[in-house]
């Protein structure tokens, strides 16, 4: 009885993890079918029992998800009411789910058989089947489905172990695919499915092993030799595609495999691929072609959009869950277009799409905010605090709203409104690594480093991967009289971000304000070689040369980028200190001189010739001059 009562209890908490849970009276039967050989009489009492013992926890599940999905869950109907949406959003018909299906079943069958790397999918959008003959593949594969089924039936008796893979394979595939029909092929619903064959595949390699044990060695280690090789294939590609996971790869295979754009092509999906590659290339600063890819996703998804009113305005009861995923997904590209546009330089199309869009949906929160950090990247400030605001005000919990206006508050001086805000978006999300840096950096600004310190510890805690968090945090411990510490936190951030010159010259500023100046000098040069026309970063490497004692080495490099063109107030001061620091003052004096003739009011220029007259006057010369990089 005891054992009786604990599969209900493992049952019922299966359903509530993982729905498909629900074929396994339907694979417990084939079981007893095929592998244990039943009689259907047998067969079906038993059935009966399972029926009685699974029965009660169905009914408990059904209960349970209904008073769980009110109105403030994510999902506020029963499962009926959701499969509906479902085929609202999806708009197709369940008989074309059915006929569609029959055409992903083989596709599925075909990347466990043969999952070479280019074939394997996380996402596909198919062209949907409207009818036996559209497209004409449908029909033989609606009679291969069937076929399929014939013959697990036929081989109950006859092979006992190929019924009930075939029959597992067909029978676990059914419940996410009828349930989830606005995805019409997942890859990852093969994996469960994926049993029945490997048992199938199991059974046909054991009967030729059989088959050869009376043979001769050579066939019999030709069949071993060819499943090693087939395993080992099949790791060599698991591996390599893991250690090459890239988002940009990934969706771009997904976003390759699209067929040509039509009316029947799924939507759902279709939306997600070419969302999903945009904010790829996105982030991986390829923006012209996110903008393109992601025109394009808005252009797919005009007519899907049409069942949204046009002013955006939900009704009292809400927006229906399909029309809310509509709502959703249509800000989602947007967005995302708008930061393609941004990250591009085309601010202006960037502010004139979420204008456009919020005139649309003037109760988007997340076009709000869009808006507001377009804003603030054309200047105009107090139009993003504005937009911000009203980000907050349709929904306070938004901690990216929060967050912004905070950046916007700091930038325009108002510091005890930009830690209220950066406080607050940390509030509504404690894990938000953006919002710590960003109070880190605003109460260094109020001078309060220890505070400081913690927050930006706090940053690198959430994203290690993140180099402006370990650049802050170099700041602030740097601020607080450790710069030993200051100096690994400025060598993570150029580690992580190793194509910024901008991190390995901060970095080289540090080491010089420690008097590593070989190591400074050397993060100049890397410097250097990522952005060749930067003017500081040559200059300071002069400078640390001078400071270590190779004054000659850095005249001879600034008199090189003088020689090439560039007549620049800081090389010429710079290249004043190394010829003073060998004693060359007449030569020094006339490249201050220079200096402070392309810029008057190049103080540093004007001290160092000031000293360097003095010194030609008493006879004396300084080491060096008393420019300071990095202040």
């Amino acid at each position: 009885m005891l054992g009786y009562a604990l599969f209900v209890l493992l049952f019922f908490l299966g359903l509530l993890s993982k729905e498909n849970v629900v074929t396994l009276p339907a694979v417990l039967l084939l079981a007893e079918l095929t592998l244990f050989r039943a009689s259907v009489g047998l067969a079906l009492r038993r059935g009966a029992v399972i029926a009685a013992l699974t029965g009660p926890a169905l009914v408990s599940y059904f209960i349970v998800t209904h008073l769980f999905h009110d109105q403030g869950s994510l999902t506020t109907q029963g499962i009926l009411e959701q499969l509906q949406s479902h085929f609202t959003l999806s708009g197709i018909t369940p008989w074309e789910m059915v006929l569609t299906e029959c055409r992903v079943l083989f596709s599925y069958l075909a990347t466990i058989i043969a999952p070479l790397p280019g074939h394997v999918l996380l996402c596909k959008a198919e062209v949907i089947s409207r009818s036996l003959t559209q497209p004409p593949v449908t029909l033989v594969a609606c009679a291969g489905a069937l076929g399929l089924a014939v013959i697990g039936v036929a081989l109950v008796r006859r092979a006992p172990v190929v019924a009930f893979g075939t029959l597992y394979f067909l029978t676990a595939l059914i419940p996410e695919s009828v349930l989830i029909p606005h995805y019409l092929y997942f890859g990852y619903r093969a994996i469960l499915p994926m049993l029945g064959v490997l048992l199938v595949g199991a059974w046909a390699v054991r009967r030729l092993i059989a088959r050869t044990e009376a043979s001769r060695v050579p066939l019999r280690l030709l069949v071993w030799t060819l499943g090693v090789a087939i395993a080992a294939y099949l790791a060599v590609v698991t591996y390599t595609q893991a250690a090459r996971w890239d988002p940009v790869r990934f969706w771009a295979q997904a976003h390759a495999a699209l067929p040509p754009i039509s009316r029947d092509l799924e939507t759902v999906p279709l939306l997600d691929i070419l969302g999903n590659y945009g904010e790829a290339l996105v982030d991986s600063g390829d923006y012209q072609r996110a903008i393109q890819t992601l025109e394009m996703a808005l252009t797919a998804s005009v007519p899907w959009e049409a069942r949204q009113p046009a002013d955006g305005a939900p009704s009292q009861a809400g927006p229906a869950p399909a029309d809310r995923m509509v709502v959703e997904k249509s800000e989602g590209l947007r967005i995302l277009l708008g930061k393609a546009y941004r990250k591009s330089g085309r601010i202006s199309d960037a502010i004139a799409l979420f204008q456009r869009e919020l005139k649309r949906f003037p109760q988007s929160a997340a076009l709000h905010n869009s808006l507001g950090l377009a804003l603030a990247e054309s200047g105009r400030v107090a139009d993003a605090i504005q937009s911000y605001r009203q980000a907050i005000a349709i929904r306070p919990g938004l901690a990216e709203a929060h967050n912004n206006l905070g950046a916007a508050y700091r930038d325009s001086g108002a510091l005890a409104e930009a830690v209220a805000q950066f406080r607050r978006a940390i509030e509504v999300d404690p894990r938000f690594a953006l919002a710590h840096l960003n109070l880190g950096l605003a109460l260094m600004d109020e001078g309060n480093p220890r505070e400081a310190r913690l927050h930006c510890l706090r940053a690198v805690e959430l994203n290690p991967r993140s180099a402006t968090a370990y650049g802050a945090l170099g700041r602030v411990l740097e601020a607080s009289g450790k710069s030993d510490l200051a100096v690994r936190s400025y060598r993570a951030a150029a580690r992580l971000d190793p194509m910024s010159a901008r991190a390995y010259l901060i970095l080289g500023d540090a080491l010089f304000r420690t008097a590593a100046y070989d190591e400074a000098a050397e993060s100049y040069r890397h410097a250097l070689s990522l952005k060749p026309e930067s003017v500081e970063a040559r200059a300071n490497l002069a400078l640390a040369l001078v400071r270590a004692g190779k004054a000659a080495e850095a005249t001879t490099a600034l008199q090189e980028a003088l020689d090439a063109g560039a007549d620049h107030p800081d090389f010429h001061n710079m290249l004043g200190i190394a010829l003073a620091a060998q004693g060359q003052l007449p030569k020094a004096i006339a490249h201050f001189e220079r200096a402070l003739k392309l810029a008057p009011n190049h103080h540093g220029a004007r001290r160092n010739l000031e000293s360097a007259l003095e010194q030609q006057k008493k006879g004396t010369v300084r080491p060096d001059g008393e420019t300071r990089p990095g202040g």
